[in-house]
Parts: C-alpha cells; sequence; structure tokens
C-alpha cells in the first residue's frame, strides 16, 4: 500500500522526508526502454533471472541481446520489443507479462516527494534516477567531471557512493549519470 517510508535516515533535526511508496513498481514508457526492478509476472510469480537456463531453458540471454537491459537479475523487460516487459517465471507458466499496460515516462518504485521536505536531508541509498539510470559516484570524475568533491561536501552526504543527493539544495535529490544525460533528478514531486 502507499504510504511514507519511515526507514530513509535523516539528518538530526530535519523534518520529515515524505516519500510515496507505489505497492507495485509500474511500466512508463517504451517497454524495450523498462529497467526499473520489478520481478514479479501480474499474476504473482517470481521471475527467473535471464541468466539462468533453470527452470527454463531460453535464448534471451545478456549475451545475445547485450543492450536490452538482461543481466545477472530476474527483473521484468522486453529484450524483443513484445510490447510489454515480461520474464521467464520460476514457476509453473515458462512466462508471463509483468504489467498490464505502459504508459509515458519511466517511474521506479519511489515515484515521488511531497513538497515540504528538505531534500538536502536525503540519505538513503537510491543510485538510479527517475529515468532508470545508472547514478555516477560522487567521488569520481568520469564520465562526468564535476566540482561536488565528497571532501568538500560531506555535510551533505556525499561520498565514495553513487546514491541520489542534493548536496545545492535544489528540491530534490539528483545525481550526475554514467549515461548520455549529465545529470537526472532521482524523484518526481506529487
Amino acid at each position: 500500500s502507499s504510504g511514507i517510508n519511515a526507514e530513509w535516515p535523516l539528518r538530526p533535526g530535519v523534518g520529515a522526508f515524505a516519500v510515496i511508496t507505489l505497492a507495485r513498481d509500474r511500466c512508463v514508457g517504451e517497454s524495450e526502454d523498462y529497467r526499473a526492478k520489478m520481478a514479479e509476472t501480474i499474476n504473482g510469480a517470481t521471475c527467473q533471472k535471464w541468466t539462468s537456463q533453470y527452470p527454463y531453458s531460453h535464448s534471451w540471454t545478456p549475451e545475445n541481446y547485450p543492450d536490452a537491459g538482461l543481466g545477472d537479475h530476474n527483473y521484468c523487460r522486453d529484450p524483443g520489443g513484445h510490447g510489454l516487459p515480461w520474464c521467464y517465471t520460476i514457476g509453473d507458466t515458462r512466462w508471463n507479462w509483468c504489467f498490464n499496460e505502459c504508459t509515458p515516462k519511466t517511474v521506479t518504485e519511489l515515484e515521488c516527494v511531497s513538497s515540504d521536505h528538505d531534500s538536502m536531508g536525503y540519505r538513503g541509498t537510491l543510485d538510479e534516477t527517475i529515468n532508470g539510470v545508472t547514478c555516477q559516484k560522487w567521488s569520481k570524475q568520469s564520465p562526468k567531471s564535476h566540482s561536488w568533491y565528497p571532501e568538500n561536501y560531506s555535510d551533505v552526504g556525499l561520498g565514495d557512493h553513487n546514491y541520489c543527493r542534493d548536496p545545492g539544495g535544489h528540491g530534490l535529490p539528483w545525481c550526475y549519470t554514467v549515461g548520455s544525460a549529465r545529470w537526472d533528478w532521482c524523484f518526481n514531486y506529487c
């Protein structure tokens, strides 16, 4: 069910950083681009890892489809462009869809934050943007160079990690990406 995720660490003396946690991840955008972490079909079956050939053998492997988001995980994907993310299951059914439909724009499990939060106080471990792109470590200058050095900004949560942060108080946690975009937001406002 939706509600406030009370497990996010906060800075002492900072108000609650309200986050709506969706009961179920949603498929949004082009199904071939889906990169969130749903690992269950619409009928509740657990997905089989794409690197596994058990219980069902298949040719949809990371080696055969290196740009399809497949890997040593069991997250729903649509490597063949069938219109919806799907997966092989570890149950009685060989495969099934993970969603009934996809709607515009990618949204991960943690979809949005209320507008009355202190974004600089976020200390969670989310490490990907709202578009499903992996964040770059704050301690690295590649692939994106930047001036937010952890040694100069440790008080705002920067360090040798790639977790979303808002060191400048821009209103939402964000990160530099390892993808084509220089940076991106990690949450939307509700």
